[in-house]
């Protein structure tokens, strides 16, 4: 096998990102074949004279990214995935691209070691090399994504707004006040709000409403000031892998109002909508508060059993592939690559929702399933809730062309649900650049709370639960081995001031024979408060848990 990276300049790109992108190119366009042996780390490493550090954290991303697996005492390989008539080629930016910044990782916290620059552009493997391709030091496993993609949309058109239609639910947001009984609360939904930036908040907010801009007191943009869309197409398209232009985005007060406005675009034959099983409750009762029928689909390793997506039934799919609600587990790259195959073939509409997708803690953030769609399928969803607060009350959607211009002739006369002002306010905070600066800050924050979390559940429980989550998002989801149900559990814990939250709102029909899960946050709690709310929580459990499964 001939290796011949296009290294630029020193100085102008990670070597791991850009060696991460020449092999991801060469597998998307087929010139390395599905179940090839990747050469080793040692024999990169020596003959490209990089880092062995440098090497393992490039194979790492291609891991966590589904392209290629590591297997036992034999090395690495390249997935296998199925060829169709839809073709899909790397990307909208192609590998170079990728590799100067596409995808720029905005100061992610995995450490790289110093990395040597490469005295040529590339060496041959021969089987001397690829026979000793097990070696693994460093490079990590994560486990398969839970999603899908949709079915057909026989027509389009609108429908009235029930007076009702906004969608509740009691795990959208922490319990409104603090409760003094309560001494730990572990909601995944809360965010540090002792970090936000309030004085460069507060500077961006008095520039706006100078009175020289009394205008912005004015209604705007049904759409969403376009300052604000501006901002969010080049941070979609560096950030997360996302073509599109400002003119694709519409903003919205929060994820389910957008969820709303998506299903007035269209006229459904069989209003059905797949969904993951276990999924985002909040979403589902939008749907289910719309007309909607809910399809659950079962989960394996890699995501939503296609097959079974296939005879639903379903005419729209919602999914989550970059941290899957609410298990945490991302899509791998074969997945993605079959379900919008399939998505093109069936003239299906894919929801993405980027959920928790600005932190990760192992790799850099997985490129968006719609910078992979040459079809125009896939719907892209955002929030600021979690990378900023949850009280601006600020999303956005990508909408591919055709739903566009439904959306421009058909929702023409929606005012815009989010405030004005945070949107010009943003908008500033963006354009400064102390928005990404903001991201690098708080994944360091979260980094360290993180790592509190899996060490002390780890540390006080070790095998009498299960974790599962642990490379992205502000949540990890815990199973606790035990004969109680998550609703008796909780109840203990709520008896000694700890709040934990049950995943069983997460499912439509949840298997009787499931162990109790919880959603365990941590973003807005200290590192020692996690530990000490762990501690607590072992304490008061510890009667109901074993270390083995039960029958």
């Amino acid at each position: 096998m001939e290796i011949h990276p296009n290294w630029t300049k020193a100085g102008s790109g990670k070597l791991y990102l850009q060696l991460y992108a020449y092999f991801r190119e060469e597998i998307q366009t087929r010139r390395i074949l599905p179940g090839t042996r990747l050469p080793s780390v040692r024999s990169i490493s020596r003959n490209l004279q990089l880092s062995k550090t440098t090497v393992e954290t490039a194979y790492h991303q291609l891991l966590a990214e589904g392209y290629i697996e590591s297997r036992e005492r034999s090395g690495f390989y390249v997935v296998e995935w199925e060829e169709d008539e839809v073709a899909v080629p790397p990307g909208k930016h192609g590998g170079k691209a990728a590799a100067n910044g596409a995808m720029n990782e905005i100061g992610n916290t995995a450490g790289h070691a110093a990395e040597a620059e490469p005295a040529g552009v590339g060496y041959r493997v021969g089987a001397e090399d690829t026979a000793g391709a097990g070696h693994t030091a460093g490079v990590g496993h994560t486990a398969g994504a839970k999603h899908a993609a949709a079915h057909t949309l026989p027509g389009t058109g609108t429908t009235p707004l029930p007076e009702k239609a906004i969608a509740k639910s009691d795990t959208a947001g922490p319990p409104a006040g603090k409760n003094p009984n309560i001494l730990y609360d572990f909601h995944q939904a809360r965010v540090d709000a002792e970090h936000f930036p309030y004085g460069l908040w507060r500077k961006y907010s008095n520039q706006c409403m100078r009175p020289e801009n009394r205008n912005i007191l004015n209604y705007g943009d049904r759409q969403g000031e376009r300052a604000l869309r501006e901002e969010i197409a080049r941070y979609l398209q560096r950030a997360r892998g996302v073509a599109c232009t400002p003119d694709q985005i519409v903003i919205g007060a929060g994820t389910q109002v957008l969820i709303q406005v998506l299903c007035f675009l269209f006229t459904l034959e069989e209003r059905v909508v797949a969904m993951e099983e276990p999924g985002y409750d909040g979403v589902r009762t939008v749907f289910q508060h719309l007309g909607y029928k809910i399809a659950p689909i079962p989960l394996d390793e890699d995501g939503i059993d296609v097959e079974v997506l296939e005879a639903s039934g379903a005419t729209l799919i919602y999914i989550t592939p970059s941290h899957q609600e609410p298990t945490g587990a991302v899509m791998p790259y074969a997945r993605r690559i079959r379900l919008l195959q399939w998505a093109a073939r069936s003239g299906a509409y894919i929801i993405e929702d980027d959920y928790d997708g600005e932190f990760r803690y192992q790799t850099k953030p997985i490129p968006s399933l719609q910078g992979l769609d040459t079809h125009e399928r896939v719907i892209y969803l955002g929030t600021f809730s979690k990378s900023l607060l949850p009280s601006i009350r600020m999303s956005y959607m990508v909408l591919p062309p055709a739903l566009l211009q439904i959306y421009g002739s058909q929702l023409y006369e929606y005012d815009q649900t989010a405030s004005r002002i945070h949107q010009e306010t943003l908008a500033l905070f963006m354009k400064s650049g102390e928005w990404e600066r903001h991201i690098r800050k708080m994944r360091t924050l979260y980094s360290k709370k993180h790592e509190a979390m899996l060490k002390s559940l780890h540390t006080y429980f070790g095998e009498r639960i299960h974790v599962t989550g642990q490379n992205a998002g502000l949540s990890v989801t815990v199973e606790a081995v035990s004969d109680l149900s998550a609703e008796e559990l909780a109840q203990h814990a709520l008896s000694v001031g700890i709040r934990v939250y049950p995943t069983t709102r997460k499912w439509l029909h949840q298997p009787k024979d499931s162990l109790p899960a919880f959603q365990f946050g941590f973003g807005g709690m200290s590192a020692e408060a996690i530990e000490q709310g762990i501690c607590l929580l072992e304490e008061v459990w510890k009667p109901y848990l074993t270390s083995h499964e039960r029958d």
